[in-house]
Order: structure tokens, then sequence, then C-alpha cells
């Protein structure tokens, strides 16, 4: 019989296009999942997705790189792309290298590596350079590392294209980069001075050159301001160094170096150098290949090395001192050039430059940080350039602002804004205008000249008081001021993009100018807007609503710093004309969740900011993160919390939780009620499946209690598990009260088979499981104790992890609250409420760590969808390690109680029985809860004695109680030592 035909190109198979979908190649959540739902499944994808996935992988401990070693092993074949971020050091970097290496030595010998990108941050190179696929790899990026060495072979590499070194002992490598004969693309950065005189090795086929050293050339100049960070920071020795000044003096552990020439001339095809972090400056002696097409770096000192470049179209200058007569050489010697981009951040060094750069094909101009005075021959400059794509003026604000004035008033400056037809994104922020002409003539919304530089500063004379001399100031500008500002901005016909943020009076206050709403009307007209950023300038809800209601194409609009936005701003009918897909609402008067969930039903995806301290539930899936912000200069404001939320919208879920009606459960239910989840509790029915607690208010209550469904049942009942739960659709499982993994493979067999729904399994583990160590705080990837009481959480974990479903395992310290079952708080609560001494195991000093049940609700709700929570362990607690002691101590403060007597005992003088003389273990006990902090945006809100306070005045200070006090032990204790504690030996 004769073989059957090939079927037709246009027949490929059809699974083998939808898993090289972009949708699946590029997600490295779906792909992975795929792997892991079904053996069958993952044999589709290892057949059909060989060298087509990219896989990244960070680890801050060894435990999860030996997991990921055996992962890359098995799967390695698949990979196209690699990308390493394995924070360690000393010897667990050491094993990091040798699992990894190992991992990539047992891939290539089972199905054969298709590695084309390795990334590796900080480098994770040593023994994994000689298993990395030399036949197939195109791109190797390698970070900082302490010993570069030659043992970090790239000869073999020999098709490599693109190879990118940090750090200033990577410079070692150079020489056998004159090897590689492919290579087109190299980048050094942060590399040692030195290195300029190694570029010699770099093959003569190199396309393009990225070169930043760690530390700068000796005789490139800087400006004052420079010179001064650069002393700050350490980087800048002796005198001198600026503005033609005489070059600092070399000692002695000085960071500069003698001078190096740049010589590339060697390079002949090269037409790209580019430079930044500590950037080039052009200088005399340097050589310059002819073919250069574009210049990135910060200066251009000399234009000598620039004169013959004839092919070359683009430069750029990030902090440019080049004088006007250098400039104009440059643009007469090279005609070819079509896109120059300066910045300035020496007003005077921008005068300078100033009447050159109308003859330069200038694109884009920057004004950073400005001090001092834009004078008007600099602005009559700026007025002249019709083909500037981007203008950028930032003067500083709030602790940061510098006063740069601008030599204009309003409408002088709108005129010179409404000549620069050409803008395409327009950048104003925290620079002073002089006040208009008392009587101003001109027509305010064309933007035309109506002030004089010479008008009396009301303001000024008010004496600088903040609110009556910002109005003193606004009456100074002149009616229509801004107004004519915005009405200019809305004339220019190609712009796109507008950030405006502080504009000030010129000497006249602290406080910037307001938008009024006439301003805000002006600016409709800017049709064409996609991006627009009215931050601190005091807009109003009619005004931001006049805005949007004019500007259908707007998809990003930040509002911060506004506090007269209120929650009402956008309304439904305007906000629905928009094409949102960003909205910023830091610190203005929107506190509320509602705001957000409103936005969010007209744009699903919509990414709203906001300086909320509402806990993650108030926002339907939104993660949220905190940092302090801290003022830039002595006499600032107090550091200050900024909260975000602003990460991806995360659908809402059909949520079974196991449990829910004690104590964690009571908590967590809520806010997953309030973030849109269906939330269905299994309990044995024995108890109300809600209750009111002291956080609800009526109606809260009533929305919550209306919300929550309810399956009765034993889980120890097995059988009925699986068929109560089997096809219910449930897509995530939060086990609360799950103690052996016999409980939890019935819930996997009826949510995780084939078929099922089940996309995520959230486990209530405990610290306990850790083995007793002389080394703390405990760490996720730390040993554990097989024969610890906490065994079948243990075992449960390594079921969950075995079953190839995407699991999450938290493990709470000891948890405290509100209702809390176990007797942590309510020990030392009922014996200050009876005015009785606090027996303490020991000298007291024992460390340990408590966290509040609202915090580890808020870490179980930011693991939900959350892709770097998949298959992850987490420890959740308390920021703060306390001692026994302080505990005590803690809980008289929380309570308003009087110092605690505390009487220290030696258990092992007594036999309790089954009594428990202390509700903890006698020993140090506490973990790090950094891994969560960094992988889920979460960190704890309550600090102790806040957390005990929340408890005290929501349960035990209302009379509640779960177990009644009991002072048998601590009369044990106190007959035999009397008021005289155990002399604990330390």
């Amino acid at each position: 019989m004769a073989a059957a035909p090939a079927p037709p190109p246009h027949e490929a198979d059809p699974l083998a296009v939808l898993l090289r979908h972009p949708s699946v190649t590029r997600n490295q959540e779906v792909w992975s999942r795929l792997l892991a739902a079904a053996p069958a499944l993952a044999v589709a994808v290892a057949a059909r997705c060989a060298g087509a996935l990219s896989a990244r992988f960070s680890a801050h401990g060894i435990a999860a790189v030996r997991a990921f070693a055996l992962w890359l092993a098995k799967h390695g074949g698949l990979l196209r792309s690699l990308q390493l971020s394995l924070n360690l050091a000393g010897r667990e970097r050491s094993e990091a290298e040798a699992a990894i290496a190992a991992a990539l030595q047992r891939a290539d010998a089972a199905v054969g590596l298709q590695l084309t990108t390795y990334r590796s941050y900080p480098a994770c190179a040593g023994p994994v350079m000689q298993y990395l696929p030399a036949w197939w790899l195109r791109v190797l990026e390698l970070g900082p590392r302490a010993d570069y060495s030659d043992g970090f072979a790239l000869e073999g590499l020999t098709r490599l294209a693109s190879l990118s070194l940090h750090g200033d002992t990577a410079d070692v490598l150079l020489p056998s980069v004159a090897a590689l004969s492919k290579l087109t693309h190299l980048t050094l950065a942060d590399v040692a001075a030195t290195s300029l005189a190694k570029l010699k090795w770099v093959p003569p086929q190199l396309v393009a050159l990225h070169l930043s050293l760690a530390h700068i050339r000796r005789g490139e100049a800087l400006p004052v301001r420079g010179r001064r960070t650069l002393r700050a920071a350490g980087l800048l020795c002796g005198g001198g160094g600026g503005g033609g000044g005489p070059a600092p003096r070399a000692h002695a552990g000085s960071l500069l170096r003698a001078p190096q020439s740049l010589v590339l001339t060697h390079l002949t095809a090269l037409t790209s150098l580019s430079s930044d972090g500590r950037p080039l400056v052009v200088q005399a002696g340097d050589a310059l290949p002819a073919g250069l097409a574009a210049l990135r770096v910060r200066d251009v000192r000399a234009a000598a090395p620039l004169l013959g470049l004839t092919r070359l179209t683009g430069l750029e200058m990030s902090l440019s001192l080049t004088p006007a007569d250098d400039l104009r050489a440059i643009a007469a010697s090279l005609p070819q050039l079509a896109h120059v981009a300066l910045c300035y951040d020496d007003t005077r060094a921008a005068a300078a430059a100033a009447p050159a750069w109308a003859a330069l094909p200038l694109r884009r101009l920057d004004f950073l940080a400005v001090g001092g005075g834009v004078d008007a021959a600099t602005l009559a400059e700026l007025g002249k350039l019709q083909g500037l794509l981007h203008l950028d003026v930032h003067g500083g604000a709030g602790c940061c602002r510098e006063s740069g004035v601008f030599e204009a008033t309003p409408r002088e400056f709108a005129a010179v804004l409404g000549r620069m037809t050409g803008l395409q994104e327009l950048g104003l922020r925290g620079f002073e205008l002089l006040p208009e002409d008392p009587a101003p003539s001109g027509d305010a919304a064309a933007g035309g000249a109506g002030g004089s530089a010479d008008a009396p500063d009301a303001a000024a004379a008010a004496g600088g008081g903040d609110a009556a001399a910002n109005n003193a100031a606004g009456a100074a500008l002149g009616a229509g001021g801004l107004e004519a500002v915005m009405a200019a901005i809305a004339g220019l016909p190609q712009l796109s993009s507008l950030s405006w943020t502080a504009i000030y009076a010129a000497k006249a206050s602290h406080a910037p100018l307001t938008l009024d709403e006439a301003a805000a009307a002006a600016l409709c007209g800017a049709s064409a807007l996609t991006s627009l950023s009215l931050c601190d300038c005091g807009l109003s809800d009619a005004g931001v609503n006049a805005i949007a209601a004019g500007l259908s194409q707007l998809q990003v609009l930040k509002l911060d710093q506004n506090p007269g936005v209120s929650p009402d701003v956008l309304p439904p009918a305007v906000a629905a004309r928009l094409r949102l897909r960003e909205l910023s609402v830091l610190r203005t008067g929107i506190r509320h969740p509602a705001f957000r969930a409103r936005l969010v039903a007209l744009h699903p995806r919509l990414v709203v900011k906001s300086s909320t301290r509402s806990s993650a539930s108030a926002f339907v899936g939104a993660r949220v993160s905190a940092k302090a912000v801290r003022p830039a200069a002595p006499g600032g404001r107090a550091a200050r919390l900024a909260v975000s939320c602003a990460t991806s919208y995360v659908e809402p879920k059909k949520v079974l939780m196991m449990g829910g009606t004690r104590f964690i459960g009571l908590y967590l239910a809520r806010q997953l009620a309030a973030a849109g989840h269906e939330v269905t509790l299994y309990t044995r029915g024995k108890k109300a499946i809600t209750s009111q607690i002291a956080d609800d208010t009526d109606a809260s209550y009533a929305r919550f209690a209306g919300s929550v469904k309810h399956i009765a049942g034993d889980r120890q009942d097995f059988d009925d598990v699986r068929r109560k739960l089997g096809g219910s659709g449930f897509q995530v499982v939060f086990d609360i009260n799950g103690r052996e993994a016999v409980e939890v493979e019935p819930v996997l067999d009826a949510l995780a088979g084939r078929g099922g729904s089940l996309e995520q399994y959230i486990y209530c583990s405990s610290a306990g499981v850790y083995l007793k160590s002389d080394m703390m705080p405990h760490r996720e990837e730390d040993a554990v104790d097989p024969k610890s009481r906490h065994k079948g959480k243990l075992d449960t974990e390594e079921l969950l992890r075995s079953s190839g479903v995407n699991f999450t395992s938290v493990r709470p310290v000891y948890i405290y609250g509100p209702l809390n079952y176990n007797p942590v708080e309510e020990y030392f609560f009922h014996r200050l409420k009876a005015g009785r001494p606090i027996t303490v195991p020991g000298s007291g000093m024992q460390v340990t760590q408590l966290g509040h049940v609202k915090d580890l609700s808020d870490a179980f709700m930011a693991c939900v969808g959350n892709p770097d929570a998949a298959r992850q362990v987490f420890n959740i607690s308390g920021e703060r390690f306390v001692t026994f002691d302080g505990i005590a101590r803690a809980c008289a403060k929380a309570m308003g109680a009087p110092e605690p007597e505390l009487v220290h005992f030696n258990a092992k003088d007594f036999d309790f029985g089954k009594k428990k003389a202390f509700p903890m273990r006698d020993q140090h006990f506490y973990a790090s809860i950094d891994k969560a902090q960094a992988l889920l945006g979460w960190s704890p809100k309550f600090g102790l004695v806040e957390g005990l306070k929340d408890s005290y005045d929501k349960d035990f200070g209302l009379g509640q109680c779960r177990k009644a006090a009991d002072f048998e032990t601590d009369d044990m204790i106190l007959q035999r030592l009397g008021s005289k504690s155990y002399a604990y030996s330390r």
C-alpha cells in the first residue's frame, strides 16, 4: 500500500499553531499551567513548543533554586529564552550556579537545548557558561559580579550577536570578545575607565556600542551642581573639573583615573554609540568611527571629534554645556543631521547655547531642575523652534523646588508656546512666571503678548503668606493669564501629551497657582491629547469634567495632589467617552473604593492609583504597595506614607472557603465579598454561617450576609466532599482549617481533575513546621521538622506541590486580633484586668513575633490571581520582633493599664500536668516576611501596640473572651517563688 500523502502546508497541526501563539509563548503563567495540567497535555506542549518559550526566575534562597533546577532539567528543551535573578551570595551563589549548570547539562543530554537568549542579574555564570548551547545562543547578558575572571570563556560562543557585561570587573572578558565573529551589539555598563584601552579587542563588525563607566574620566567637565553631587557621592576628588577650570587632582584612593582617550576608529561598521548612567563626554583627543549615525552622550566639550562624521543623523546630549560656537560648527559641518536632543540643568549654559538652537534640527529640549532665570532672549530663541517635538521644563516642585523663573508673563509665555507648532509632547513643572500688567491687553484666547515684565508684584508685597499671597499672585497674573497659556496649548495641532505641575507666581508664594474652570475649559480644544497630567494645580471636579468632556482620545489621566478633586469627579456620562487605561488620583480628595469600582465597570482594564488607606480588598483585585517618602532636605515635612493600588485587575472568582466562621475566615470572607468574589463557606453548619463583628456596620453586615453562600458538610466524610464539590465550578479554594493531607485530597479530586475548574489552592499552613534552628529568623527555604506537631500541614504542602496544581501556602507565626480563639493576647489581658502579676518563663527575653489577623487576611487577598504567588510558600506575620516581656508591656499599653509586674520562672521546676503555663513555646521563634513583601506587594499595617489595642477594644474590652480566666498555674508559680522571679542564668 502506498504511503499517505503529506498534508499540504496550510493544514498544519492546529494544536501546534495554538501553542506557538504569542498569548502562550509570551505568557509564562499560561504555559507553565499547561505543563502541570495533565501528563498528556505536557507531552503535547513538549512536542510542539521546543525552543519556543521564555522563562523568568528569581530567588532569594537556595531552596527555590534547587526546585527550579529540577524543573529546568526536565523542561529546559522548551526554552528559547532564560532570565535569572538570583539574589544570593557566598556558598549559596556557588551552589546555585552549580545547580543551574547541572540542570542545563541534563536538559541538553535529554532533549537538547535551543536557548537563544540567556540573561542573568546579577551574573549567574561560572560553570553555567560551558553548558550554554553555543550553536543556538545569540543574546547573552551578564549582570554585575565581583569576581569576573578569564574563566568566563566567551570564545566558544561564536554565533553570539549581542553581549552585555555589567560591573567594573567585567572588562577582563574583553580580550575574549575578539573571537566573536558574529557580534554586532555590545553593552559595557559601569565598567572601569581602564576598559577604554581594552576596546581595541572589540571586533570590527560591531554595529552598536553602549558604554558607561563606573567613574568619570579625568578632565570631563562638570557643571557646578554636578560637581557638588559627585563630590557628595564620593565620586569626585580634588577641586576643579568643570566649566573649563583646572582638572581635579589624582591621588591615592581617588576614583578618577588618568586621562583616557576614546579611540574607536577600528570599528568601521559602528553606526550607534550610546551612553547613560554615568555617560561619556566627548572631548579633545577622542576618535570616533566615520560611519557613526547615532551618538548619545552627556556632552560634547570639543566639536572636533564630530566634524568628520558625515553620516551622523542623530545627536543627543543628556547634560549639555556645549557653547553656541561649537553647536554652530557641528550644524555647519554636519548638514545631514536630522535629530538633535539637548538637556540643560544650568540656565546660563542654556542662554549661552540658545543663539545656535535654530541652526540645528533640534527635536527635543529639556530644562532639568533649572535654577536662576530663563531670560527673555532665551525665550525668544525658544519660540523659533517650530520643528521641536518635545519640550520639558522642570524647575522642581515641593521640597525640590529651585525657583526657576521664566522672565515672561503668562501671555508672553503663551505667545512663545503658540509659535512652537510642531510640539507633540510638553512638560511644564515647578517654575515661576512673572505677574501680568494690571491692565493687560491682547487677546488672551490667542495667547498674544500683552503683559509687562515690570508689572508690580502684588503677591510679594503681601508678604508671602500662603493662601493670601497665592490669591494676590493669581490676581497679579491678570484675569485670563493661565487661560491664555491653556488656550495656546490647545492650539498646538500635534500635541499628544501634556504634563503640568505646580506653576508659581514669581516671589509670591510657596503655593502653586490655581488652574480655574476657565483655564481648564480652555484646554478642551487639545483634542489630540492621549496623555494628560495636571498635578498640584488646584483643580476642582468641575474643571476636570470640563477638560474630560472635550478630550475623547484620552488614555492616561493624572490628577495627583489636587485636594479639590472628589469621588464625584468623572461622572459616568463623561468617563464613558474616554479611552482610559490609567488614572492616578494620589493625594486627592478621593478616599472611597467605590470610585474605582465605578470606573472599572466602564473600563475593565483600567489601572487606578490612589492614596486610599483601605486594604487591598477595597479594590477589586488591586495590589497594594506602600513606601515611605522622606523629605529631600533638612527642615522638610515629616516622612509620609504613599500607598498605591496600581496593578492588574483580577476578575471576580468563584471562591470556596473551607471553614470561615471562627477567626481568620471571618475577616477574609468579608474582604473577598467586598472585592466582588462569589464566596461559599464549607462548614458543618453547627453555628451561624455569618455573625456581625465589631468592624461591621449594620449596612455592611447586611451586604455581606446576603452575599455569602453555604455548603453544609463534614470534610472528614471524604466521599461526601467529592460528591458535593464535583462540578461546582469553584476557581479558588481557601483552605483555612485543613490539618492533614488526607483532608485535602478529596477537594483536589473534585475540583482539580480532568475538566476541573480549580485555578488556585491557597492553604493556611503554619510557621510551626520549621525545624528548630540557631539561625534566625526562619526563611521559607529553611529546613522543616518532619516530627513537628504540624506535620499534617507539612504533608499537605507536599501533596499540593506534587499534585501539579497552582497552590500558595501561607505560614503565619502567632496570630492575634479580635475574636482570637487561641489565648495569645487574652492570656495577658486576663491577668492585667485582674491586677495580677504576669508569669513569664525563663528570662522573658525570648524573641518571638505576632501578626494581626487583618494583616494575614490582606496577605491572603494579595495571593488571589497573583502569578508571583504561584507554587510559592510565604511567611506572614508582623514586621517587628518582640520579647515575651515586651508582649506583656505592649498589652498593658493597649489596655491603658499600669506597667505590669513580671515574675519569671523555670518551667523545669514545675509539673503543670496537661495545663499550659504560658501561651507560647519557650524559645526564640520568628520568621522573615521579606519574600511576601517583595513578591506580593504586601506589608503589615498594624504595629504591635496598635494591633493589640484593636484586639482589646473590639473584643476583650467589650467583655468578650473565648476562655474564662484560669490562674491555677500562676498560683503554683507564685506560691513557690513568692514575689521573687526565678534567677534565670543568661
